[in-house]
C-alpha cells in the first residue's frame, strides 16, 4: 500500500529513507519506506513495498521515486548511495538500463518520472544513521 500526500507550495526539500527488517531471511524480510517535507517534518508519502522482493535498496529506491512524484520538489535528499548515483546518471543522461540488473522495474519507473517532470530536479546525498545532534 501506498500513501502519497499533496504538498501545498511553490517548492520543497524532501527527505527519503528505506527500512528492511530482516534483509538476509528473503522468506521473512519486510521492507518500507518514507518521504519527509524538509521544511515542517510532515511525512508526504509512506508506504509498505508490494510484491515478493523485500529489500532495502528496493525500499530506498521507492521512497525517493515517490519524492520525485511531487512536482513541487526541487532537492531529494537520500542515504541510498546507488539511489543517488542512479537518479544523478539519469538526470545527466548518462544512464544505461541494461546496467541496473536490480530492481530495473523501479529505476524505468523512475527515468520516465524524470523525463515527464515539468520543473528540475536535483539529488543529495546524506550520509547515514547520523544522531540529530551531529546535523547542522
Amino acid at each position: 500500500s501506498c500513501v502519497l500526500l499533496p504538498h501545498e507550495g511553490p517548492h520543497c526539500d524532501i527527505f527519503t529513507d528505506g527500512s528492511c527488517l530482516d534483509p538476509d531471511l528473503p522468506w521473512r524480510s519486510r521492507a518500507s519506506w518514507a518521504c519527509v517535507n524538509g521544511a515542517d517534518g510532515t511525512v508526504v508519502g509512506s508506504g509498505r513495498l508490494a510484491g515478493i522482493t523485500q529489500s532495502i535498496q528496493r525500499a530506498e529506491l521507492t521512497g525517493v521515486l515517490a519524492a520525485l512524484q511531487h512536482e513541487q520538489v526541487r532537492r531529494i535528499w537520500t542515504d541510498s548511495g546507488s539511489a543517488f548515483m542512479g537518479v544523478n546518471s539519469i538526470l545527466e543522461g548518462r544512464w544505461i538500463p541494461s546496467h541496473c540488473e536490480d530492481n530495473l522495474d523501479l529505476w524505468l519507473q523512475v527515468e520516465n518520472t524524470i523525463r515527464q517532470r515539468q520543473s528540475p530536479v536535483q539529488i543529495f546525498k546524506l550520509k547515514s544513521h547520523r544522531s540529530a545532534h551531529t546535523v547542522e
